[in-house]
Formats: C-alpha cells, sequence, structure tokens
C-alpha cells in the first residue's frame, strides 16, 4: 500500500499546479486542436496528470514480455562508499516482439524516471503489439543513472547527460545483442517530459555521430527549459502545513483507493476509462499541492544523497555513509530543486573549472535553444504536446511551434503526459514510427 501511494504521489512531484501562477494561457486557436473534435474527457489538468501513473497493460497476454538487464558504466566507482559494486549498475528493460530482426524502439523517461514506470510499460506493451523491439533506459535524474551512468555525477546539463545516455543505449544494445537475442532494423527514439528535453539532445548528437542511426525520433511533452519552474516546485514542498495531519491521511487513504481501484479494472480501451478520477480523488487546489509537495521529500533526496557519495562537496555534516544512510538522507531532504541546481550542480562545475559556474553559463546546453537549429532543420523529429501542460507557458509553446511548424502536434488537453492512453493520442504516437518498418 505504502509503496502505491509513494508512487501515485510521487509522479505528481513534476506537475506542479503552482505553475498556473508563473505561465499566461496559451490561447492561439489557430495552434490548438479544436476542443469539440478531441474526445479527451478528464477537463482538469492536475486529474488529467494523475493517470499516467496508473496505467497498465493486458496481464493475461503472455505474447508480450520483458526482461530487465544491467549495465556497467563506471567501474570505477565500485568503490563509492554505502553502494559498493553490487549498485554501480544501471537497469534497462528490453522488450521483445520476437526472435526475428524488427525496428528497435529506444525510450527515454521523464524526470527521475526508472526503466518500469508505469507509463513506461504501456507505451511499450503497445509498441511490441505493432511489431517494434523496445528498449528502455532510465532518466539521468534517477539516483541509479547518477551513480553509474553520469560522467560528472550531478545529472542537470543536458548536453552532458544526452552523451551519457548515448553512451548507455549503446552499451545495452550491444549487451542485448551479445545475451539477450536482440536483433533490430532500425532504431527510433522516444522522448517523455524530460526525457524528451534529453532526447532532442540525443537525437542531434547522433545525427552528427550516427552510431545509432535513429530514423525518428518523437519528443512527448518536454519542457523547453527543463530549471522553469523550479522555485514554484519548492514553494509547493512547504504547503504540508496548511493540511492537517487528519486530512494528510484521508487524502492517502483516497489516493490508495483511486489506485487499486482503477489498477484492477479492465484493459484501457475506452476513451472514459479514467472518467471517474475527479470524484474518486476528491481534493482542493492546496491539498493538491500538499500531495505534490510531500513527494518532492522523497524523490530528491536519494538523488541528493547519491552524488555526495560519489563525490562529497562537504555540503553535508554527516560523513559518507558507509553502512547506514539514515543520517545522510534525512540531511538530503532539507534540500529542494533549487539548491540542487545552485549548491550541487553549480557547486560541482565550479570545483571542476576553479571559478565560479553561474546558471546562465548552462542555461544554453540545458534548453531546447541549445539545439534549436538542428530541431528547425531535421524532418525526423515530431512534437507532441498539450496546451493545458504545466511545464511550458504560452510563450514556449509558441516557441515550439515556431521551430516544429506542422511536425507538431498540440492537444487541448491533456495535462503533462496524462493522455498517452487515449485512444486517439497512442495510435498518433504508434503512427509516428511507422517509417520504421
Amino acid at each position: 500500500m505504502k509503496a502505491l501511494t509513494a508512487y501515485l504521489i510521487w509522479i505528481l512531484s513534476f506537475f506542479a499546479p503552482a505553475y498556473q501562477a508563473l505561465t499566461a494561457p496559451f490561447e492561439p486557436e489557430a495552434l490548438r486542436a479544436p476542443a469539440g473534435e478531441y474526445g479527451y474527457p478528464i477537463q482538469d489538468p492536475y486529474f488529467a496528470t494523475i493517470t499516467a501513473a496508473v496505467l497498465k497493460n493486458d496481464e493475461k497476454d503472455k505474447a508480450v514480455s520483458y526482461v530487465d538487464a544491467s549495465v556497467k558504466m563506471f567501474p570505477a566507482r565500485d568503490d563509492v562508499p554505502y553502494y559498493g559494486a553490487g549498485q554501480n549498475k544501471v537497469k534497462v528493460r528490453y522488450w521483445s516482439a520476437g526472435a526475428e530482426a524488427k525496428p528497435l524502439v529506444v525510450m527515454v523517461a521523464g524526470l527521475g524516471g526508472h526503466a518500469g514506470n508505469a507509463y513506461y510499460n504501456y507505451l511499450a506493451y503497445h509498441l511490441v503489439k505493432r511489431g517494434f523491439h523496445v528498449l528502455s533506459v532510465p532518466n539521468p535524474f534517477h539516483f541509479s543513472f547518477a551513480l553509474s551512468a553520469s560522467t560528472s555525477g550531478y545529472p542537470g546539463v543536458t548536453r552532458a547527460d544526452a552523451a551519457d545516455l548515448y553512451a548507455l543505449i549503446q552499451k545495452s544494445i550491444d549487451k542485448l545483442q551479445k545475451k539477450g537475442g536482440l536483433r533490430y532494423t532500425r532504431v527510433g527514439l522516444l522522448g517523455v517530459s524530460l526525457g524528451a528535453l534529453e532526447g532532442a539532445f540525443l537525437s542531434e548528437l547522433d545525427s552528427r555521430e550516427q552510431k545509432l542511426n535513429f530514423k525518428r525520433t518523437l519528443l512527448i511533452n518536454p519542457p523547453v527549459d527543463p530549471l522553469f519552474g523550479i522555485q514554484a516546485l519548492d514553494t509547493l514542498a512547504k504547503q504540508k502545513s496548511l493540511v492537517s495531519e487528519s486530512r494528510q491521511k484521508e487524502i492517502q487513504r483516497q489516493v490508495i483507493q483511486f489506485g487499486l481501484s482503477t489498477l484492477i479494472l479492465g484493459k484501457i480501451d475506452a476513451p472514459g476509462y479514467f472518467a471517474h478520477i475527479e470524484s474518486s480523488l476528491a481534493t482542493t487546489v492546496p491539498e493538491r499541492q500538499y500531495l505534490i509537495g510531500s513527494s518532492l521529500q522523497e524523490f530528491l533526496p536519494a538523488l541528493l544523497f547519491t552524488t555526495q557519495q560519489t563525490e562529497d562537496l562537504g555540503i553535508f555534516k554527516t560523513d559518507q555513509a558507509t553502512a547506514d544512510p539514515e543520517p545522510r538522507l534525512k540531511e538530503a531532504a532539507a534540500f529542494g530543486f533549487t539548491d540542487y541546481v545552485e549548491k550541487f550542480l553549480l557547486g560541482s562545475l565550479s570545483k571542476r573549472a576553479g571559478h565560479a559556474v553561474t546558471y546562465d553559463e548552462i542555461l544554453k546546453d540545458s534548453s531546447l535553444s541549445g539545439v534549436e537549429a538542428y530541431l528547425r532543420s531535421d524532418s525526423k523529429v515530431l512534437l507532441m504536446h498539450n496546451a493545458d501542460d504545466f511545464i511550458v507557458n504560452g510563450d514556449q509553446l509558441r516557441y515550439l511551434q515556431d521551430i516544429f511548424g506542422a511536425r507538431m502536434k498540440l492537444y487541448p488537453r491533456g495535462g503533462h503526459l496524462g493522455n498517452i492512453w487515449f485512444p486517439e493520442n497512442r495510435e498518433a504516437i504508434l503512427d509516428a514510427f511507422s517509417p520504421l518498418k
């Protein structure tokens, strides 16, 4: 029960209602799918977002299965305190469409996501049913990636993170070819949320190095600037004081009940699958902010702890953990995302550079503007986004439309990743990779 509650709450942490105060409504109807022609049933973007946390496959379909593989990128980190050689590895997931050679779709998860996220499994299932092999890799902000696949040990500079992802994907494919029976023809790339931003940099990198030779790149709900709204996310972490202890328990009970009732339902084969969500999770905005803010106390500490085990900047007062991580994890829980950027990421970059590195210096290598020229020119890169997504504002959506033009598909509703299960969106995702065949 606790794990389900944490997972449902965790996905909310990326999509803060506080963004509403920071973003202007996106109005130009010329860039929006007519609402009357789009049958997505959930009007509230926050409720829409929650649905991505409880996606499931047809568990009775034994023809679709996966294997998890562990990849070690930096053997030298076998001696990182507390983790050691046993945990110095990154888990990737391979879904096979059969023994014969098929197109391969590589998926990159959103902020902090691992290789087995619910929406990952959902998309992989349908891609396999359509005749694709699928490889899913974790997001660079997942603690295992920071430990075992990040060159610096401090994710956050998108260009560097993309280079690390590129190396991990290549090594994963090589291992699966040798030991997992992988045989593939062409390769496509699918990135969601922060993974879509990283996917843009990945695609640009591959266009130059051509080691994977992506034939199609699909970006779903990417941020334009990954650091946009960080202060809003940190503000949400303080909303717990506005919700009574008894109400906190009641909200968590609602989350568990909603998750269980949804997961025991049948296949997601109808537009009204999540129609009951607003009544099942009846909450006020402050209460939803509490759900989001409380998750921040669980998501970020693992990453901060890992960075300080890999390269201790002296920020924590306690010594590097060898057996008991709790003292350092408790310290880590006091820091927010802004702290991570300013004290941890920039602190590490400054230490390596020998002088103070500012946020402005990494902005070009962290936002979509860093690969704008490439995105304008490469017709194989497609974009799907929602007009009510909290991680972008109106100006940023206009910016994306200017870059992608007809290669951008904008939906009027869906929040952040909240409509990838909707039949119209799901088919658009699958159809995007048809050129690989």
